[in-house]
């Protein structure tokens, strides 16, 4: 295979091309796996169809309908991009036209996506923290986003100036709890208080922020925008990884 990417280098240099050959070797790897990344895209929007008719006729199927929406979002926005020809024979498989109706707009030449519906829910942000004995008297601390819609974002460190742009580690965590009562003055929290801290320890909390949120999430990403005096504009997370329950936190504008 070397060999015959130097004879091919060789080829393209006396053709004129000033490209050296561990550029050129470089591309052709780049190339080869934007097609297996094409493929697998393809081969997983059959797949999850095919598993989307099973659920819909009522048989047994492991994902949720929530999952299974999230990851044919996930997969239609790459291969929309590409304009690629099997978005429309899967579109004509049974059942099907619900899904690609609640992400996608047919159009003469291919499909594109729809701009997400907004729909934005009460929060509030408010620091905790701890102070432990073993850690020579440095607090533990941490920051809980706690929304109206049934979920808790917990946040490694606040990261909501308005000029910050630094990453954080956040994980979510369903919740039927919304924690509005939590009071902008410091509040005392108990050991082994179930809902705030299960710890040995002793606890604090202080209300830091409250507003509007609009959260807009898909598989691996996440687009969360804030309505409130003390935060605003758009912060995107990425999943760390495709199994992974940690997503990576950032502003960006």
């Amino acid at each position: 295979m070397n060999e015959f990417l130097k004879q091919l280098h060789d080829v393209y240099v006396k053709s004129g091309a000033t490209i050296t050959y561990d550029e050129f070797k470089s591309k052709i790897q780049e190339s080869q796996n934007d097609e297996l990344k094409i493929d697998g895209n393809v081969a997983k929007l059959s797949k999850l169809i095919e598993s989307f008719q099973k659920k819909r006729r009522g048989e047994e199927v492991q994902e949720s309908f929530k999952q299974m929406e999230q990851m044919f979002e996930s997969i239609v926005k790459f291969l929309v991009q590409l304009k690629h020809p099997c978005l429309e024979s899967e579109f004509n498989k049974p059942f099907a036209k619900e899904l690609f109706d609640k992400y996608l707009i047919k159009e003469e030449d291919g499909f594109k996506m729809k701009d997400p519906e907004k729909i934005f829910d009460d929060f509030i942000l408010f620091k905790q923290w701890w102070k432990p004995k073993f850690a020579e008297g440095k607090p533990l601390d941490r920051f809980i986003m706690s929304t109206s819609r049934g979920m808790n974002i917990y946040i490694e460190k606040y990261i909501f100036e308005k000029e910050c742009k630094d990453p954080a580690s956040m994980y979510l965590m369903p919740s039927n709890n919304f924690m509005s009562t939590i009071s902008e003055g410091i509040d005392f929290i108990k050991p082994r208080t179930k809902i705030l801290n299960e710890t040995l320890m002793p606890s604090w909390t202080k209300l830091i922020a409250k507003g509007k949120v609009c959260i807009n999430e898909s598989l691996n990403e996440m687009r969360i925008e804030f309505q409130s005096e003390e935060i605003s504009g758009m912060y995107k997370a990425i999943r760390e990884s495709d199994n992974s329950d940690f997503w990576v936190l950032q502003k960006i504008n």
